[in-house]
């Protein structure tokens, strides 16, 4: 490295990475068909979840995914959409395919970004929090916890402290998934619904 050369710039985003379970078995036994829900799955990404979220389509890989967001709110939004959509394509789509399961990590980070890929530790620790997940699960960093409202954003999973291949030191995790109803919130938007005037709910 030349002392002389400029640190290179980066910018805090967070990096998610998505792949499909078992996917060169499926692609053997399924070739054709694989492609054609994952190009509709791609497709599906980039006209109806990347836009509402800011999110940036790195690269597809052909049975995964890189894409980058603002902020950790809006990547854990935009993962369980996606796991939301291709369980939506997988009972839409050819019957001579099984389901396709995701898998998908999360992590907050500073990277370095071109026009064609983004670089850096914390790329490479989503992967690996990637490759920690049970098949259709997100799982995310203590950093992305930390910029979430539990509960609101998302029900979290405290999963301890993940031992991660090629990773020096263990990192704690979570599984996000998405929030739950409030119990009885929408009996009570009914009853208050029914009333003509002003009234006071207590809780």
């Amino acid at each position: 490295l030349d002392p002389a050369d400029p640190p290179l710039p980066r910018q805090r985003c967070a990096v998610l990475v998505l792949d499909v379970v078992e996917s060169v078995r499926l692609m053997q036994l399924h070739e054709d068909a694989f492609i054609r829900r994952w190009r509709r799955f791609v497709q599906s990404i980039q006209t109806r979840v990347l836009p509402m979220q800011d999110g940036r389509l790195v690269k597809s890989l052909g049975d995964g995914l890189l894409a980058t967001f603002p902020s950790a709110r809006q990547g854990v939004d935009a993962a369980l959409a996606a796991q939301s959509l291709m369980r939506g394509l997988d009972r839409d789509g050819e019957t001579t395919l099984p389901p396709l399961r995701l898998r998908a990590g999360l992590h907050l980070g500073d990277v370095v970004a071109d026009g064609l890929d983004v670089y850096g530790s914390d790329v490479n620790l989503a992967a690996r929090l990637a490759s920690a997940a049970r098949p259709g699960e997100v799982v995310v960093s203590a950093v992305v916890r930390d910029g979430l409202l539990a509960g609101v954003d998302a029900e979290l999973e405290d999963l301890g402290e993940l031992t991660l291949r090629h990773v020096a030191e263990p990192v704690r995790a979570f599984r996000a998934g998405p929030p739950q109803p409030v119990p009885g919130a929408a009996a009570l938007d009914s009853s208050l619904g029914d009333l003509d005037g002003p009234a006071i709910a207590v809780l």
